[in-house]
């Protein structure tokens, strides 16, 4: 039970570490550049071809990392990986879980980043989504118990 805690409380951090980092660059795009890098009035015809191709980046690379994220502990791949025989000091499951925390907090970086040069609301909400998709994957004993298939009894008997 306490690898179990002790993984559920090393992922906690990680999510934590990573929500003030999201936290500080919103913060900071939002309140010391209002404007952003590039200002509204220097979007002409000629920035209006890249901030239409930023755009489909920041909302592409939400469309894909999104649902893979909340997909990935599903794949055969990695049930394999985060078994109870194949991985007893949860080391497979702590690398899959920093995975899809990396691709949930992947979208809402880049998009963040979008938002600080544009300053274009499309990129807030996409961060906004892969913000959410990250609280649907906190980390519990209960979420590691039914992903990895491990219960509170059978490791109590080793």
């Amino acid at each position: 039970m306490e690898k179990k805690e002790k993984t559920v409380r090393f992922l906690r951090v990680w999510m934590c570490i990573f929500y003030c980092v999201a936290l500080f660059m919103g913060v900071f795009f939002a309140v010391f550049l209002p404007g952003g890098f590039v200002g509204e009035d220097d979007v002409d015809d000629s920035m209006a071809l890249f901030k239409f191709v930023y755009s489909v980046l920041g909302i592409g690379v939400m469309l894909i990392f999104v649902p893979l994220a909340l997909k990935l502990m599903s794949f055969k791949k990695t049930k394999l990986a985060v078994s109870k025989e194949n991985d007893p000091d949860l080391r497979g499951y702590r690398e899959k879980a920093v995975l899809r925390l990396v691709l949930l907090t992947g979208v809402m970086f880049i998009n963040l980043i979008f938002y600080g040069v544009w300053q274009d609301s499309t990129f807030i909400f996409c961060a906004l989504i892969g913000f959410a998709a990250s609280l649907a994957c906190w980390p519990t004993v209960e979420r590691l118990e039914r992903e990895t298939g491990r219960t509170a009894e059978a490791d109590s008997g080793r």
